[in-house]
């Protein structure tokens, strides 16, 4: 009786670290092309050269000073959102690499399964 025990708790606790593997497995990126009202009149010229200005080896935070969020030019800026999120410029070149390639030609918004953001949106300044 104590074996048959042994042999159910053990095949419950399989069952259940697999169903949380495959829940995980499941969580993927999404991509949208909002952004805010103003990305209409955003020149795509400006987020290029925004991207342009990320550093691939740079590491680009939430939490730190205004600058560790991300980079702009002129009116677009491209940076990191959420709480305690970090992406480093690489990260950040393919997110906007993969907007562009979703046909979003401005604004966008990669969602990490980690519920981390990179934003492609309309700033007023840099």
């Amino acid at each position: 009786m104590k074996s048959t025990n042994m042999a159910l708790a053990l095949t419950y606790v399989l069952l259940v670290v697999n169903l949380m593997l495959l829940r995980g497995s499941h969580a993927q990126d999404s991509y949208s092309c909002a952004g805010s009202t103003l990305c209409r009149g955003l020149a795509q010229s400006d987020c290029d050269a925004a991207r342009r200005q990320i550093q691939p080896g740079n590491r680009y935070f939430t939490g730190g000073n205004k600058g560790s969020t991300g980079v702009c030019s002129g009116h677009c800026g491209l940076f990191v959102s959420g709480s305690n999120c970090d992406l480093t410029g690489n990260e950040m070149i393919t997110a906007f690499n993969e907007l562009r390639a979703r046909n979003c030609a401005k604004c966008g918004i990669k969602t990490y399964n980690d519920g981390c953001k990179f934003k492609a949106d309309y700033v007023n300044g840099c």
